[in-house]
C-alpha cells in the first residue's frame, strides 16, 4: 500500500481522475440548470462531458498501468543479487526522464496546426499532424502510422461533422 501512494504515476492517475470528474460534474450541472433548454446533442456542455469521460478513462488506464509497474518492481527486488535486474531498474529511471525536445517539438507541432487547418482544411491537416506526432512519441510502422492517422482524423470528422452538425474548419 505505502508503494501505491509513493509511486508519481498513481499521484497522477489520481489527479487526471479528479480533474475528469471534475470536468464532467461541471458539465451536468450547467446542462441542467442553464436558463435554455436544449437537448444533449446542441449543448455547449456535450464536448467537456466528452473530454471528461476521456479524461477518467485515461486516468485509469494510467493507475493500472503503475500498479502493474509496481508488482514488477516487488518481483525483481526479491532477486536483486542478478545483474540483469539491476540493469533493467537503470534502464526503467533513464526512461522516466522528461525529454525537453520532444515536448518542444509537439509543442511548436500544435502551432503549426493551428496554423495551418484554416488554409489546408481539417482533414488534411489532422492526418498530418496526428502522424507526425506518432513519429515524434517514436512509432516505427509506417502502415499503423497511416492508418491511424487517417481513419482517426475521419472518425472524428464524421462525429462531429456529421452526428452532431458542427462545423470544422
Amino acid at each position: 500500500m505505502h508503494n501505491l501512494i509513493k509511486n508519481k504515476n498513481i499521484k497522477q492517475s489520481i489527479f487526471i481522475f479528479s480533474l475528469g470528474l471534475a470536468l464532467g460534474i461541471y458539465s451536468l450541472v450547467n446542462h441542467y440548470t442553464s436558463r435554455v433548454k436544449s437537448p444533449w446533442i446542441m449543448s455547449p456542455y456535450l464536448f467537456p462531458l466528452l473530454i471528461a469521460c476521456f479524461t477518467i478513462l485515461v486516468s485509469i488506464s494510467l493507475f493500472y498501468e503503475a500498479k502493474q509497474e509496481i508488482n514488477v518492481d516487488s518481483t525483481e527486488k526479491v532477486s536483486e543479487n542478478n545483474n540483469q535486474n539491476i540493469e533493467i531498474n537503470l534502464k526503467e529511471t533513464a526512461k522516466d526522464k522528461v525529454n525537453y525536445k520532444n515536448v518542444f517539438l509537439v509543442i511548436i507541432l500544435s502551432i503549426v496546426y493551428y496554423i495551418f487547418m484554416p488554409i489546408i482544411s481539417f482533414i488534411p491537416a489532422s492526418i498530418l499532424y496526428i502522424a507526425i506526432l506518432m513519429i515524434i512519441i517514436g512509432a516505427k510502422k509506417l502502415l499503423s502510422i497511416g492508418l491511424i492517422s487517417i481513419v482517426s482524423t475521419l472518425i472524428i470528422y464524421f462525429v462531429f461533422s456529421t452526428l452532431l452538425s458542427v462545423r470544422l474548419p
